[in-house]
């Protein structure tokens, strides 16, 4: 076991001398060019484009093709056009074809993509995430960008979500007043949960724990009764860990905020690591790993490596996102095995506190952008429009009307009998058989607003997924999501120039701490050569953005 973990540390090495080296390839200045002011919406349209109140039902009647950036899921690899009967159809039905660039989004992959894109001025006509709101903006007002409150006169769906939405332009309006990223928008903001082996802990007789010291006994135990299972499973790293534990424990990381969170009892922003309690959860986290009870693959396990072991039944204990209780369960159900998971009660840490924060209903660093090289302003415009419609949000959500799903006598959507669902386990995918993209819905309906439950199916077990959305609710433990807060220019670039070191210089050594090679008892020395990277001055920027955010 001795060799098992100097090897896996050894490999962690690796990782963390090409994380350290990899920003440095990437310029933190970006170079914006003198550019021609885009066609404004009261440009004439291209040829053979048509208005929607002329009776096309079409964006456009010709063909125009847009290059986009978009992230891929581990687990739902984006489908090459010319084998997306999904995409055929957006084209089909909106004029518009969509030629993705597909950038896995584990780890930073997507986000350097970006960043290079942008340095070299190699920019696609649409970015699907934004990644960096604060950057996106500081460009759009140098005019790399197209400005959606310039052009709704032609795009009433998102007018609507400006009227109905304050935060939309309370949030991601640019230093010039100008809205440039449309983000995504949902109404589900429950993210992710503490999802345990019910079955385990019924067959053993076992309670959930109410505190950290009781967790870490439950564990124990659950490692000891099956020493060949994994009973605490991770995956990306110790940073994904200390942003789900960092609010019990009285502290906090966003991931989102380069580890800066908004310390709600003093009503200001701080940076977490140090802050005494997050020390508490470093060393307790370094408790499990030493006794064999956290992953020893922690640090380096992917996401599809989770998948299979978690689908499998291999391991006891995750924290991650709610909806992975349908699907796991699902894999459980498909091979015939009586595991399931579901939520359990989030300990308290030793302020009392329990709980993840949600998603913002408002969700930051998710948006779409348009360059404003594109070749059809407009069309473009309409499209995004599209997106966000009722025909859109159906789409993109739910995949082909007829072909996926029907709407029902209830004006509501509902799989076709064809579709994958828990009375049909072998049954078409969206993905698989339609090409779907995961990441293509930028407007999420209401939580259960797909029917998935048709007529004549037999009566299906309980569903864990919405027990365990109604236990965390219930329990109190979705806390509200931080605030999106803007930046000036000057605020964004010192950002930039500081908070990528602070983060890095974070990622390398946390799991260090955590497995033992950089020894606990320098955590107080780390804190002192983590500040001199400049958190106090980041920790200013993002107080002077909070006052700003409360008086508008």
């Amino acid at each position: 076991m001795k060799k098992r973990k100097v090897s896996k540390i050894m490999r962690l090495a690796a990782v963390v001398l090409i994380a350290a080296i990899l920003p440095m390839l990437v310029s933190c200045t970006f170079n914006v060019p003198e550019r021609q002011t885009a066609p404004g919406p009261e440009t004439k349209q291209a040829d053979g484009q048509k208005n929607n109140e002329q009776g096309s039902q079409k964006i456009t009647d010709k063909i125009v093709e847009f290059d986009v950036l978009i992230g891929e899921h581990a687990s739902y690899p984006v489908t090459r056009y010319e084998n997306s009967q999904f995409l055929q159809k957006i084209t089909e039905k909106t004029g518009v074809r969509l030629n993705l660039i597909a950038v896995p989004d584990a780890g930073d992959a997507y986000k350097q993509k970006l960043n290079i894109m942008l340095n070299t001025n190699d920019i696609p006509d649409i970015i699907w995430t934004s990644k960096d709101d604060a950057l996106i903006n500081s460009l759009a007002v140098k005019g790399v960008f197209l400005a959606y409150s310039d052009y709704l006169d032609h795009t009433p769906s998102l007018k609507k979500a400006f009227e109905t939405i304050p935060d939309i332009e309370r949030s991601y309006s640019a230093s010039d007043g100008k809205v440039y990223i449309m983000p995504r928008l949902t109404t589900n903001v429950m993210s992710e949960i503490f999802m345990i082996r019910e079955d385990i802990l019924k067959k053993e007789g076992l309670k959930e724990p109410e505190t950290f010291d009781e967790f870490y006994s439950l564990l124990k135990t659950l490692k000891e009764k099956y020493p060949d299972m994994i009973a605490f499973i991770n995956r990306n790293g110790g940073e994904h860990l200390v942003n789900r534990l960092a609010y019990s424990w009285g502290s906090g990381y966003e991931t989102g905020t380069y580890g800066f969170y908004l310390n709600r009892d003093e009503d200001k922003y701080q940076y977490g690591p140090l802050d005494k309690n997050f020390k508490l959860m470093v060393e307790w986290l370094k408790k499990l790993f030493d006794e064999g009870i956290l992953d020893e693959e922690y640090a380096l396990r992917t996401t599809k490596q989770w998948e299979e072991e978690m689908s499998k039944g291999n391991a006891i204990f995750t924290i991650d996102y709610i909806d992975r209780v349908k699907s796991i369960n699902a894999a459980y159900i498909s091979t015939g095995m009586e595991a399931r998971v579901a939520a359990m009660n989030i300990p308290k840490g030793p302020t009392g506190k329990s709980g993840i924060l949600a998603k913002s209903a408002v969700m930051a660093n998710s948006g779409i952008v348009i360059s404003s090289k594109i070749s059809d302003p407009v069309v473009a415009m309409k499209f995004i429009d599209w997106v966000y419609s009722d025909e859109g949000r159906l789409m993109t959500s739910f995949g082909i009307d007829g072909e996926t799903f029907v709407i029902d006598e209830d004006g509501r959507p509902m799989l076709t009998p064809h579709m994958k669902r828990q009375a049909n386990p072998d049954g078409k995918e969206l993905v698989k058989d339609y090409g779907w993209i995961y990441y293509i819905d930028k407007y999420e309906f209401p939580v259960g607003y797909l029917k998935d439950v048709l007529p004549g199916d037999p009566v299906p077990e309980d569903d864990r997924w919405m027990f365990s959305r109604e236990k965390m609710e219930q329990a109190n433990q979705v806390i509200p999501a931080d605030p999106v807060l803007k930046f000036t220019e000057q605020q964004t670039s010192e950002l930039r120039s500081k908070c990528t070191l602070i983060q890095d210089y974070f990622k390398q050594n946390i799991d260090k701490f955590i497995m033992g090679t950089r020894p606990i008892s320098e955590y107080d020395q780390f804190v002192e050569e983590i500040k001199k990277l400049g958190v106090d001055d980041v920790a200013k920027i993002y107080n002077d953005a909070y006052q700003e955010y409360k008086s508008r």
